[in-house]
């Protein structure tokens, strides 16, 4: 028995060994204790110490004497938790620790670090990685004496111990249900977005689930794992959980309920790309994320008209409505942006949703006030031009793209009287059929 496992299992000492202890009070609150701090901070494993250079240099040193004194069982899971991690997992001047806590798991006698060092072996979970087939073979050698919060996932997933076959042991289970998040937590897997074997049962979840990503069950079924109803927003892999979305319609179209129903989720839960293109959006092949911006277009073009048929009575809008909803089907309208009167934005964050979910950013607001505070705009981009046409007898402007006055698509305000006075191409409604013949000649 070695000074680490002989401490390690009585615990901290100075030259001898603790009393027998009496028996234990009876445990039932502090089992209640544990259930709450697990509910609350599922698979929490101690954190790497801040210094990890001069720690691990400090158990190298122990190492070679021997000398294990004072070291608790938390600090030795927090160091095992710094060697394995992605950047320190390699590198050779770790190599001997590493051996050293892979034995300790066979040696030690079962209870608190061999069940932590299965915390430490899901966190740094990599399938293929040596350190993950290393770690998994010597808690194997343990597996009927692995107890805690750990006992029912390996009963409910005996495959955990493989590095090779875990993920989609896990995705089998789990990919036909309609909540998988909900489902791995029943199985034992208290944080299923957790790093390591959160990550790869994530991407092999995106592998099971890709050949039905054309149907409304299976996108349900994949949303309810990125944004669990109680968890919190999955946001690493959340770039290739949305080109797996998008990919089925590189050449074809959902529908519109179907493509409503992604595009406004999408947005809900990553916010709208064009004006917050970070955070899930970066790195996007700009090919998948073509295909929601066009979807947006179309969304945002819908959108406008039918609020704007909620809120004016006109004769004369529904023919520039399904004028412009033609140039959109013909291809002609690259990009569209909406902004909306106070009165106009209040219908439509009821029409996103009964609580305004989502609508935040989802459209711009027109600031002008008086005689145009009804007003509400559409700005496109049709070819090299922006176009802005509006409700309430406002004017249809249209501006060389390039120019220093042409309104930007996707701000937060606009002011429609601004634009009027800069525009030196406008046009009212008066009749439709000329006003559509001019519309077409300027674009």
């Amino acid at each position: 028995m070695t000074g680490l496992t002989r401490l390690l299992a009585v615990g901290p000492r100075h030259g001898a060994a603790r009393p027998p202890r009496g028996p234990l009070p009876g445990t039932d609150r502090i089992e209640k204790g544990v259930a709450e701090i697990l509910s609350r901070w599922p698979d929490v494993v101690a954190s790497p110490p801040e210094d990890l250079d001069e720690t691990i240099s400090e158990f190298n040193g122990r190492l070679v004497s021997d000398d294990w004194t004072d070291v608790s069982i938390p600090r030795a899971l927090s160091v095992a938790m710094a060697l394995y991690a992605p950047e320190r997992r390699n590198q050779p001047e770790g190599r001997a620790l590493r051996n050293f806590f892979a034995d300790q798991i066979r040696t030690q006698p079962a209870g608190r670090f061999v069940d932590g060092m299965v915390g430490v072996y899901l966190a740094s979970f990599a399938p293929g990685a040596l350190h993950c087939h290393t770690l998994a073979a010597a808690l194997d050698t343990r597996r009927d004496e692995i107890g805690g919060r750990w006992r029912r996932l390996l009963a409910a997933l005996p495959e955990l111990l493989d590095p090779e076959a875990a993920p989609a042991a896990a995705v089998s289970r789990i990919v036909d249900t309609p909540d998988p998040h909900a489902a791995l937590v029943a199985l034992g897997l208290r944080a299923p977005h957790g790093t390591g074997i959160g990550d790869a049962i994530h991407a092999a979840l995106l592998a099971a689930l890709a050949p039905q990503l054309d149907t409304r069950p299976a996108i349900d079924r994949l949303f309810a794992w990125l944004a669990p109803a109680r968890g919190t927003l999955r946001t690493e892999g959340a770039c290739e959980a949305i080109e797996a979305l998008l990919a089925p319609w590189a050449d074809r179209d959902p529908g519109d309920a179907l493509r409503s129903h992604l595009a406004e989720t999408l947005i809900r839960h990553y916010q709208d790309p064009r004006v917050m293109p970070g955070g899930a959006w970066t790195g996007m092949r700009p090919d998948r994320l073509d295909i929601l911006l066009r979807w947006l277009t179309r969304e945002d073009m819908q959108f406008f008209c039918d609020v704007v048929t909620l809120t004016q009575d006109s004769h004369m809008w529904p023919p520039r409505r399904d004028f412009w909803l033609r140039l959109y089907d013909e291809g002609r309208i690259h990009a569209a942006w909406v902004a909306f009167s106070d009165s106009a934005a209040v219908l439509a964050r009821r029409r996103l949703s009964p609580e305004g979910e989502g609508a935040l950013g989802r459209f711009g607001r027109q600031t002008a006030g008086g005689r145009r505070a009804n007003t509400s705009l559409l700005v496109m981009r049709i070819g090299r031009h922006v176009v802005v046409d509006g409700c309430h007898n406002y004017m249809t402007h249209i501006f060389d793209a390039e120019a220093p006055e042409a309104p930007r698509l996707y701000r937060a305000e606009y002011d429609c009287e601004a634009i009027r006075r800069d525009s030196d191409l406008h046009r009212a409604h008066s009749h439709i059929g000329h006003w559509a013949d001019w519309v077409e000649r300027h674009i």
